[in-house]
């Protein structure tokens, strides 16, 4: 028999991690929760944790290995502060695993777990795997989820390859707070469900305006259920949501009805399908990486010492600065990551998974997860932010480094983001990029910031071959924005604080026009298109709603360059040849033009049966091209007033341009 403790000094040995313990003054042997052998020893591979519904019962299992014994606890009155009606001692299975029946009687009611360890520790829990919560998340819910499905059900058919994806990056709220969008019910799941909601003008916002802008997904920010904000009061204060408390459950601040446990359930299915009956598909910003408070979050609880990352010294590691960090390389880790993908997907019908700081993660993780997601569906969409984080207690990381080793996971590509917009977080330089001008500007090196962002956009435009170990431009999410660090507005007003207005329209327009033809997949953070401002604010993750949210009248006052924006959209998905997924393909369709000392950028798309370029002047100045004969070339998109196409053509200042030659 072995005896698993809480804590301990782990002494490492040839045998693996040993401590003797006294325990009732009988010395037995034990090896420490992150060792191989208990990982072995207690892996439970059912797919029965959480809760289970057979005719008229309920079953309850809930994996806790080192109990001694585990008690759930009932309560029919679903207030945080009631008293337990009821309490049934669970019974200890194989694996680690503990068991209980109840009467389907008690559906609806809440209940939460007491844990008593070998030490005499006692600690109290929400199940890990509840599907529905009380507020707050405080206490789980029991409701068979399988009965809670919306009307009138839209199956979107597999979708084809990561490439042809063009993702458009919001949030439930921010898209549907703005008084002047028209919506009856702001700021919630059911706000982004709305139909033909518009502007007094009669412009389209919300659910619509997405339709409108031809996206093929939208990703969405944390809808899990995070500890940030009180859903008691969900109109006082803002957070983007990386705060995970319960993983399975919606969140309740977007619920209409956040004390009313099916509500939220109901409400997000009802709001995925609607997208979906626009034939726009949802990807889930998911937060496997840390939780919000491990003594509020139940692993911790549940399973003293297993779920994170600990020092040889048993000091918990926090190489990402929120607290904590998960240890997904142990087994029911990794089998709680999988399984709640899953449910997801069965459950909810979520198209795609945006792994925040995916680099916590390790490379059999991610791989699994997507095995599994292909399974029931192979044109689900996985990706992540593959920044390399120092890995300390864990094997390989899911960082840009391991990407050949992770062929079907996509990865933020920095270097093209970089090149084009330039950096201006809180844990980068501050400088501009090619949209801002910076063909003067020097970094620390003495070199011109140009002269390195000339060879990665080139190359990030190409797919980015070369660039860490990517095998393929789906690996790539292009972006030159998203939620964190300035808008594409702010970081153009940042470095041209005098620019007017019409030349800060051209400069959005290449940064649109750089992402979204670009090879690989595109994503566009919401507001881009329409000179979305945050007020400078590079990490506005709990600021007002006021500088969050989407400005409708700033889309009204920016309809030309939403345009623009659409017809980009169009000509991606109909022309193949920015959707490419072959290195060596795009190297015989694809040839840069570079003039390295004045800005022009040109690329040559060889077709079948004509040839097709695109046109970049980025220095504010009209220049001349005579590099390649365009006489004759038919304009298909353009910003160039002053375009001239010819064996000597001219190039407007700050323009864009796509030209096909017969």
């Amino acid at each position: 028999m072995h005896v698993y403790i809480i804590k301990v000094s782990v002494l490492k040995t040839e045998e693996g991690f040993w401590e003797k313990v006294m325990e009732k003054h009988v010395l037995k042997k034990f090896y420490g929760l992150t060792s191989p052998e208990f990982d072995r020893e207690n892996y439970y591979g059912g797919s029965d944790l959480g809760l289970s519904f057979e005719k008229d019962k309920v079953i309850f299992k809930i994996w806790s290995p080192i109990a001694d014994t585990v008690t759930v606890r009932l309560y029919h009155d679903l207030n945080n502060n009631s008293i337990s009606d009821r309490e049934l001692t669970l019974d200890k299975e194989n694996a680690g695993v503990w068991t209980c029946m109840i009467s389907s009687k008690y559906i609806g009611w809440a209940y939460d777990y007491k844990f008593t360890f070998c030490d005499g520790t006692v600690t109290y829990a929400n199940d890990p795997y509840a599907v529905a919560a009380t507020i707050n998340g405080v206490r789980s819910v029991i409701i068979d989820i399988a009965k809670i499905e919306v009307n009138d059900l839209v199956k979107l058919p597999s979708f084809t390859n990561p490439t042809d994806a063009i993702i458009y990056e919001t949030s439930v709220r921010d898209i549907t707070a703005d008084k002047n969008g028209g919506f009856k019910y702001p700021g919630l799941f059911l706000g982004l469900s709305e139909k033909n909601t518009h502007t007094a003008q009669g412009y389209a916002t919300g659910l619509s305006y997405l339709k409108s802008l031809g996206i093929t997904h939208v990703q969405l920010l944390p809808m899990f259920d995070f500890g940030s904000l009180d859903e008691a009061d969900p109109n006082h204060g803002y957070n983007w949501g990386y705060d995970p408390i319960n993983y399975n459950v919606p969140e309740g601040t977007y619920s209409t009805d956040p004390a009313d446990p099916v509500c939220r359930i109901k409400e997000m299915k009802y709001m995925v399908n609607e997208l979906h009956r626009a034939g726009i598909r949802v990807v889930m910003d998911v937060v496997y990486n840390h939780v919000f408070d491990i003594h509020k979050q139940a692993f911790e609880q549940v399973v003293p010492g297993y779920y994170f990352k600990h020092d040889e010294k048993g000091n918990m590691i926090d190489d990402i600065g929120m607290g904590n960090a998960i240890a997904s390389q142990r087994l029911m880790v990794r089998k709680y990551i999988v399984d709640s993908i899953i449910f997801w997907i069965k459950n909810y019908h979520i198209d795609g998974f945006r792994f925040d700081t995916m680099g916590v993660l390790d490379v059999d993780t991610m791989n699994l997860v997507v095995e599994e997601a292909h399974k029931i569906d192979p044109g689900i969409l996985i990706y992540g932010e593959g920044w390399n984080i120092k890995p300390i207690e864990r094997p390989l990381e899911s960082g840009h480094d391991h990407a050949s080793l992770m062929p079907n996971v996509g990865f933020f590509g920095e270097n093209l983001r970089n090149a084009v917009i330039g950096e201006s977080g809180e844990y980068a330089d501050y400088r501009p990029g090619l949209v801002q001008g910076n063909l003067a500007e020097v970094g620390a090196s003495g070199k011109k910031y140009y002269e390195q962002d000339v060879c990665e956009f080139v190359k990030g435009f190409m797919g980015s071959n070369g660039f860490h170990t990517y095998i393929a431009p789906h690996q790539l999410i292009n972006y030159s924005t998203c939620h964190d660090n300035f808008t594409l507005y702010d970081a153009l007003i940042a470095h041209l604080p005098n620019a007017s207005r019409s030349e800060i329209i051209k400069r959005a327009e290449m940064s649109l026009a750089m992402i979204l033809l670009a090879e690989g997949v595109p994503l566009i953070h919401s507001g881009q298109e329409c000179l979305r401002t945050k007020n400078g604010n590079v990490n506005s993750y709990n600021a007002p709603i006021e500088e969050n949210k989407i400005d409708w009248l700033r889309v009204e006052q920016n309809q030309d360059l939403i345009e623009f924006f659409k017809k980009l959209v169009n000509i991606r998905k109909k022309y193949s040849i920015f959707r490419i997924d072959d290195y060596q393909e795009i190297s015989c369709i694809v040839r840069p033009y570079v003039l390295k000392q004045n800005g022009i950028f040109a690329f040559e798309y060889t077709m079948p049966t004509c040839k097709l370029y695109v046109l970049f002047n980025i220095k504010n100045e009209t220049q001349l091209f005579n590099q390649i004969d365009l006489t004759g070339a038919k304009v298909i998109l353009s910003n160039d007033n002053d375009l001239l196409l010819s064996q000597h053509s001219t190039l407007g200042a700050l323009s864009t341009s796509i030209v096909i030659v017969k």
